[in-house]
């Protein structure tokens, strides 16, 4: 900033620099080829600004953007942009592909995240489903049923989402496949085993010197591995005409693989209207040079390791944008939500959202960690049809007047809808037995943002 001169900035950086060297250089011996000697003036070669004429992108790189020339996933037909869709997995078949398809699938899927940081998840989701969820998110912030409304960087807007349909229905929260990407990439367990910031620190170095490779997580025993928990979920508004923000992490120590986050895109996302860009390889510190832009069709689902470099970018456009975001972590103070900054009510939603996915999650996680049988959908135990016995009062968008699936309540005896049976199973009378890790220790069961 302006306040802070440039050359004490510039020493300020250039001693971080060197302090990371030292410890990096300490790990891996004397061998003097083996030595990092990183240079401030070298870093500020990265940051050059690209030929991009656009004002309001020359004005937020003046203000202190770093820019990287620009690629994008999904280009609009004859506009020239330059594409890279090396993230970019087909998924439009899932729902209905083999066993064999499916795992082919995931595998390509997974080997794009270890290896680029994110994955594109093209057309995983129906359209048709995800076209009404922006018309009421925004009857949502119309309303007085907000749970609640933080403000993120460049006047990005933060909504917590209620536990209702639709946001809690498994096709949108709890499907197979992101389930797998997130059970198969978090496995940084240092945030359990380091007790002290300086032993993070210490895990982190030691990555470095081993090759900065995700394999060191990904393929360590199962016992050494995270147990993935949920962490949070909310819409992410851009307004019109908004600023880009500064690239960053959202998560630093304990470094990659500790954190996933999963993107739908609500708004039908173009070059012009704030996509997601991301730095590719950067959450195993490489600098390619090249930020791309995450503009895929409608259906599509984005994930991306939380330490890869990233950052809304400007929305050019006259209308808002707004994505889906659901966070995971080890079920520790990572990204779990907030209870002072959300409020009372966003807490018991967000519990209850964590109540309900890890549930699905640790039957996931046994099916791809040690081979159990692949569980059945959720809404397999719903067979019977009929209206939802709550009448009125019904949780789901048709339970009240039409014939839905149905599965009788073993306590009331009563026929209910799933989002009924999901809203007095998670929220109402939450099962203790629901809790989705082992702690500090592996004596107490560990219950993430719902055990503060």
């Amino acid at each position: 900033g302006s306040e802070w001169p440039i050359k004490g900035w510039k020493n300020h950086v250039q001693h971080l620099l060197e302090d990371c060297s030292e410890q990096a250089g300490a790990l891996m011996g004397p061998d003097p080829k083996a030595s990092i000697t990183p240079s401030f003036h070298a870093t500020m070669h990265l940051m050059q600004v690209s030929g991009n004429s656009d004002c309001l992108f020359r004005w937020s790189n003046s203000r202190g953007v770093a820019d990287f020339p620009r690629a994008y996933t999904h280009p609009p037909p004859g506009s020239g942009l330059r594409e890279e869709r090396g993230a970019v997995v087909a998924c439009a078949h899932w729902r209905v592909a083999s066993a064999e398809e499916r795992q082919r699938i995931s595998d390509e899927a997974f080997g794009k995240l270890s290896s680029l940081g994110y994955v594109v998840l093209e057309c995983l989701l129906p359209e048709e489903w995800i076209a009404p969820l922006e018309e009421e998110h925004e009857r949502l912030l119309q309303g007085t049923e907000v749970v609640s409304l933080e403000c993120l960087r460049e006047h990005r807007q933060q909504t917590a989402m209620p536990f209702e349909a639709p946001w809690n229905e498994d096709w949108l929260v709890a499907n197979d496949l992101v389930l797998e990407m997130v059970v198969r990439h978090i496995c940084n367990n240092d945030a359990l085993t380091c007790k002290t910031n300086a032993d993070q620190a210490w895990a982190f170095f030691e990555w470095v010197a081993g090759g900065v490779r995700t394999g060191q997580y990904t393929e360590a025993p199962m016992a050494e591995r995270a147990s993935p928990c949920f962490g949070a979920i909310d819409v992410i508004r851009t307004p019109p005409h908004t600023m880009p923000q500064l690239r960053h992490r959202d998560t630093n120590l304990p470094g990659v693989c500790s954190s996933l986050t999963i993107t739908v895109p609500l708004t039908t996302l173009t070059p012009e209207n704030g996509p997601i860009g991301f730095v590719p390889r950067t959450h195993i510190l490489e600098t390619p040079g090249m930020e791309v832009l995450a503009c895929p069709p409608p259906g599509s689902v984005i994930i991306y390791d939380s330490f890869a470099e990233h950052r809304g970018t400007e929305n050019r456009s006259a209308r808002p944008r707004s994505v889906l975001s659901l966070t995971y972590d080890p079920g520790v103070w990572m990204r779990s939500f907030n209870p002072s900054h959300g409020g009372p009510r966003a807490w018991e939603h967000h519990s209850a959202f964590q109540r309900k996915i890890d549930h699905r999650l640790r039957k996931v996680e046994a099916a791809v960690r040690h081979g159990a049988r692949w569980p059945e959908p959720e809404s397999a135990g719903f067979q019977h049809e009929g209206c939802c016995a709550a009448g009125a009062s019904c949780r789901g968008a048709r339970g009240a007047v039409e014939a839905v699936a149905l599965a009788q309540d073993p306590q009331s005896g009563q026929w209910c809808c799933q989002a009924c049976w999901d809203y007095r199973r998670y929220y109402e009378t939450p099962d203790p037995s629901h809790r989705s890790a082992v702690g500090p220790g592996g004596s107490e069961p560990y219950m993430g943002l719902a055990s503060w």
